[in-house]
């Protein structure tokens, strides 16, 4: 019997570039059943063939390594991997050392870096976006507006922010598939409460503040925003020395994802929010039953596949729109519930210059790609353009991976790929996915990464 094959719902291209940057994180993490979270097109209790329901438990993969309780960083190790991050890698933003004032040229760059002008943009009810609109986004940027030094002011998020290419919260598309799949254009990523930012610049209106968070500049709303001191700010995010392990809705509608930074006291969740004049204060909140936040997790194997399982079944969503998560946020938030920072996009996930990655390219051959896969350990990101996967072990010959897609297509009896929607986490074999109808992701695989600090 032909073994199943998988090629990525839609172009490879649409859904690769969907992965660039989650049931939300906020309610109880979903049963470990044998089906994957129902397709949002209506159809329940999907599985797919080659994955049986004892692979969708965390159990059953720990049951197969030798090695799942050793501690690969401990906890200095692990401090001095993230500081080297910060160091050394240019998507990561070293708060603590912004001056008082900064050039206001450098902020300018920063905005049209990231906010250039789009074109051939569709809105949610598929009209195309006229230059009238796209010329409103280009000024409220309020580039004139910028001084020639620019005072930085602080603050802490205090509930979840989405962060915009542009100071606007319409969406935008590329074509009717994006819009089927929610890949808002100008989404670029969501900020947690706890967050620290320097903020930069105000939009036209006001109602748009420009932002530096450790791993991100973008536009955010103003109003999850407390302001204090630029020494404030950072005591108060190096006091939230825990993690939430079990991701949890507050009574007061905030939503504690996986890996949101969190000090307690006296029991009770320490929580930043907007006192008089907006300024930083904190509220000490009961955490509802079955939450669990602690420091963060010793960096093993077992931790490592307890906390990707915990997400199994969210729905997918990019950019994090809409209390969700993408593939290189899932990657990122499990990770960062053991201590470990990753950037935020795939791509700059991929090109750390302090992780071991092995790096392949047109001149690599099938043979290396597998014999790479072959010595995959648990937790390795395998990269193909624009997605990220992590590894949960092997079987049969196939590596298994967990990662967070849109979906698949599977040959049916005839030979012919069948869509296969599976919109949110899920869990595949690697060596059957299929990039196209001639390649493999055997045969697009751009890196694989072990999260560990290079020996060089």
């Amino acid at each position: 019997m032909r073994s199943p094959r998988f090629i990525i719902a839609g172009s490879i291209a649409a859904l690769l570039a969907a992965c660039a940057t989650q049931t939300p994180a906020s309610t109880t993490p979903p049963p470990q059943s044998a089906t994957v979270a129902a397709p949002r097109n209506g159809s329940a209790g999907l599985r797919i063939p080659g994955v049986s329901p004892q692979q969708l438990h965390a159990d059953y993969w720990l049951a197969r390594s030798a090695d799942a309780d050793r501690i690969r960083l401990d906890a200095a190790q692990v401090a001095a991997l993230d500081a080297e991050q910060f160091r050394r890698d240019p998507t990561f933003n070293r708060l603590d050392a912004f001056p008082a004032t900064m050039d206001g040229s450098r902020v300018r760059g920063w905005i049209g870096q990231l906010a250039k002008r789009p074109s051939g943009l569709l809105g949610k009810d598929g009209s195309a976006i006229d230059d009238s609109q796209i010329d409103a986004w280009m000024a409220s940027r309020a580039l004139d507006d910028i001084p020639a030094q620019v005072e930085v002011r602080w603050a802490i998020v205090t509930q979840r922010a989405d962060l915009r290419t542009f100071p606007t919260d319409t969406r935008v598309f590329r074509n009717a598939q994006g819009i089927r799949e929610r890949i808002d254009r100008f989404q670029e990523t969501a900020l947690f409460p706890g967050t620290p930012v320097a903020v930069l610049h105000a939009s036209r209106d006001g109602r748009w503040l420009f932002v530096v968070s450790p791993t991100y500049k973008a536009w955010m709303p103003r109003e999850p925003l407390a302001y204090a001191s630029q020494a404030e700010v950072l005591a108060f995010a190096r006091n939230a020395t825990n993690r939430v392990i079990v991701p949890r809705l507050l009574a007061d509608g905030r939503q504690l994802d996986m890996s949101t930074p969190v000090a307690i006291a006296n029991g009770k969740a320490v929580l930043p929010t907007c006192g008089d004049n907006c300024r930083l204060t904190q509220r000490d909140i009961e955490l509802p039953a079955g939450s669990t936040v602690a420091g963060a997790l010793p960096y093993s194997e077992r931790n490592l596949l307890d906390q990707a399982f915990r997400l199994l079944g969210e729905p997918y969503g990019w950019g994090h729109a809409d209390g969700t998560r993408d593939c290189s946020g899932f990657v990122s938030d499990v990770y960062r519930s053991l201590g470990v920072q990753l950037a935020r996009n795939t791509g700059d996930q991929r090109d750390s210059p302090v992780l071991q990655t092995q790096r392949f390219d047109d001149h690599s051959t099938r043979a290396q790609r597998l014999a790479a896969i072959a010595r995959a350990q648990v937790g390795d990101l395998i990269f193909i353009p624009g997605h990220v996967m992590m590894v949960i072990g092997h079987l049969d010959g196939h590596a298994y991976v967990i990662h967070d897609t849109p979906g698949v297509r599977i040959n049916d009896a005839d030979g012919k790929p069948r869509p296969w929607p599976l919109d949110g986490v899920s869990v595949t074999p690697l060596e059957p996915l299929r990039a196209d109808a001639r390649r493999d992701f055997i045969d697009i695989m751009l890196a694989l990464q072990h999260v560990m600090p290079r020996r060089d």
